[in-house]
This record gives structure tokens, C-alpha cells and sequence, in this order.
């Protein structure tokens, strides 16, 4: 149906604005979760929160449950810059 991707656009078009919108909002807080637990755990350290990042991102595009056929992770993208740079966030919005 649709695009056939997972993406919060495809899930707005197919089935409505609330679908959408939280299928958005829960996109996003999987990259702010992912990073803002990897903070927490290694106090900060730039190498483990990047990978952290990265990790949420490739799973979101690439997931192995849909045979690596995931979304193009731009709100997990969102979600993860949110929170490892949240002044440059603040002033971007």
C-alpha cells in the first residue's frame, strides 16, 4: 500500500494523520532513546554515542526483519541530533 516504505510519510498517506504522527514522534524518540541511553551509560563518550547513532540509524534503513528494507531514517536522524546537540537543536527550530 502506498510506497510500500515504513516511513511516517507512507504511514500518514496510508492511514491517516494520528497514525502518522505518532509513527513520526515514536521514529524520533527511537534515535533520541538510543543516544540518550549510550550518554547515560558511558558518560558522555563522543566514540560510544556516535556509534550509538549510527547503530539506530542503520537499523531504522536496513531492518533485519523486513529483509533490510527499512525507512530512510530521517526522524530517527532528527531524534539522535536532538539529543546529542540540543542547542543547535533549539536555535534550528
Amino acid at each position: 500500500m502506498g510506497s510500500g516504505n515504513i516511513g511516517a510519510t507512507n504511514v500518514l498517506r496510508t492511514t491517516g494523520r494520528a497514525v502518522g504522527i505518532l509513527t513520526l514522534l515514536l521514529d524520533m524518540a527511537k534515535g533520541y532513546f538510543a543516544v540518550w541511553l549510550m550518554l547515560r551509560t558511558t558518560h558522555g563518550d563522543l566514540l560510544w554515542t556516535s556509534a550509538a547513532a549510527l547503530a539506530v540509524l542503520l537499523g531504522h534503513a536496513f531492518p533485519v526483519f523486513l529483509r533490510f528494507q527499512g525507512g530512510k531514517a530521517v526522524a530517527s536522524f532528527v531524534g539522535a541530533f536532538l539529543c546529542s546537540r540540543q542547542r543547535p537543536s533549539a536555535s534550528a527550530l
